[in-house]
């Protein structure tokens, strides 16, 4: 470890064992030795013979020292002089201005190894925003300009300007918070996922059907190369809740709402409520294609059709299992919502409330 701070020996007190009879020796024999050093001592404290000392080595009972360190004179010094530890009120500083000496002025850390120890214990993470609120009903979207942390340096990230993703697909979406450059690599739906672009992090995934963007992916996940889709926080190693009692705490459900879909694909890694508004097309509820389910998890679906009733067909991860069966279609004008429960034994979205109204 690098020794270039003068360190302090709190309450550190000896004697000269020798005495000192000129200005410029530079080894004094002391009857004890300061625990760590570099460090300052004071010989004669208090006196007009006064000398402020640097310790840079230690031998058997002796010290070697920078005399007049603060250039306030030489002195003398006659043997049992007093000899205590200068307990440096500048320490603090220094150490302020090494931490300093390390980062820009913009607070970021600077190229060396202090910098990349502190970089090193912070993961990348995005900080805020690039993050679309709700797919939109076609396949163009922007994602919002954000804040990304990336090797423990602070990046802005502008808004992407809007991109029109392939159908039926899954893209990737990756950024290179140095440069802002967003990058869209395109997959068949449920292919493996594609190499993180380099000096990037991945920030999403987007999936469509043949016709508009059914699903957005940002959650912290990992796709299948393990690279991790970003959160919108950090997570260093945070606690689990599991066997936890959580009291007194409100919980916010994630609400996805557009107008109308052809297919409609719950996924509950995104949201736990699903809206449509103004159906106008029949309808198809797709089964879940990226979210890993938990025995019991919830999603409500509420749908309001255009003012004319529109047929609905589910996919095969859907049963009435507990006796409500599954509806066909919607009635004219009136709100039907569905309450589902993932039933691990059965491996299927449980049907187990049907209402409907204005």
């Amino acid at each position: 470890m690098a020794t270039f701070l003068n360190r302090p020996n709190s309450k550190f007190s000896t004697t000269l064992a020798a005495a000192v009879n000129d200005t410029v020796s530079t080894s004094f024999s002391l009857n004890a030795l300061p625990g760590r050093y570099p460090c300052v001592l004071l010989i004669d404290p208090g006196t007009s013979n006064q000398e402020k000392v640097q310790v840079t080595g230690e031998g058997t009972g002796t010290v070697t020292v920078v005399r007049n360190y603060d250039s306030a004179g030489a002195h003398t010094h006659s043997i049992g002089a007093s000899v205590v530890d200068y307990d440096s009120p500048e320490y603090v500083t220094k150490i302020a201005d090494v931490i300093e000496a390390n980062f820009n002025a913009d607070s970021t850390p600077a190229g060396n190894i202090l910098a990349s120890t502190f970089a090193s214990a912070f993961p990348n993470f995005v900080s805020s925003g690039l993050n679309p609120s709700v797919p939109p009903s076609s396949l163009t979207m922007t994602i919002p300009l954000g804040v990304v942390y990336y090797s423990g340096v602070k990046y802005a990230v502008s808004a992407d300007g809007g991109h029109t993703y392939n159908v039926s697909d899954d893209t990737y979406v990756d950024v290179n918070p140095t440069t802002g450059i967003f990058t869209y690599v395109p997959v068949s739906n449920g292919a493996a996922a594609p190499a993180l672009t380099a000096n990037s992090i991945r920030i999403a995934k987007v999936i469509t059907n043949a016709s508009v963007i059914t699903a957005i992916t940002q959650n912290g996940s990992q796709d299948s190369l393990g690279n991790v889709i970003y959160p919108s926080a950090p997570r260093m190693g945070a606690e689990t809740l599991q066997n936890k009692t959580i009291t007194n705490t409100r919980t916010q459900k994630r609400v996805y709402s557009t107008t109308s879909l052809a297919t409609l694909t719950p996924e509950i890694a995104n949201y736990d409520i699903f809206v449509l508004t103004a159906q106008a097309a029949a309808l198809t509820i797709a089964n879940h294609s990226t979210s890993v389910m938990a025995d019991g998890e919830m999603i409500l679906i509420r749908i309001l059709d255009n003012g004319t009733a529109q047929t609905i067909t589910f996919g095969t991860d859907y049963v009435a299992y507990a006796g409500v069966a599954l509806p066909t279609t919607t009635t004219a004008s009136k709100r039907m919502e569905m309450l589902f429960e993932w039933h691990a034994n059965l491996g299927k979205f449980n049907l187990v409330w049907v209402g409907q109204g204005t």
